[in-house]
């Protein structure tokens, strides 16, 4: 290696925040850091990042049901505020997905909207999920074909009986 002048990679070692070093641990508690939900709808998740578009930052806040890995519900703000956020919650209750490449490629803002929801769609209805083996959106029909099903059974029995 020394001939060639080859070196060995070296893992970088993450930096100790001081300021972390003298809080006490959160008394918040992850209570679904070892749950396994069954059915949808039960834990959603929420995320939100920047994106770089021309002088400024765009900001997007989602939320993801856990079951299905489906974006149930995106804002896309100007501003990192609570109300971002609080707008995807309202969007993924009322309507119970992203890599965009440049941002910089669209000239107004209206595009760059329109190419996330397009991204989202595709997130939902295109790609398939390694666990599920089909895409979210068809896992939650296929799952809500088969609880439906068994609603149907199961009061179809009760009349019989």
């Amino acid at each position: 290696m020394k001939k060639f002048g080859i070196k060995p990679y070296r893992r970088r070692v993450h930096p100790i925040k001081k300021d972390d070093l003298e809080k006490a641990p959160s008394h918040h508690l992850n209570l679904i850091c070892e749950f396994c939900p069954i059915v949808p709808d039960v834990v959603w998740v929420a995320d939100f990042t920047y994106i770089r578009f021309h002088e400024y930052f765009i900001y997007v806040a989602t939320y993801m049901d856990l079951y299905s890995r489906e974006i149930v519900g995106w804002h896309i703000s100007r501003y990192h505020t609570s109300s971002l956020v609080l707008a995807a919650w309202e969007h993924a209750l009322t309507n119970s997905k992203l890599d965009l490449g440049d941002p910089n490629r669209f000239e107004e803002l209206g595009e760059f909207i329109e190419a996330i929801n397009q991204t989202i769609v595709e997130y939902n209805e295109g790609r398939i999920h390694t666990t599920l083996k089909m895409n979210p959106a068809n896992f939650r029909r296929l799952r809500d074909k088969q609880l439906s099903t068994q609603v149907k059974d199961k009061s179809s029995s009760e009349k019989g009986t």
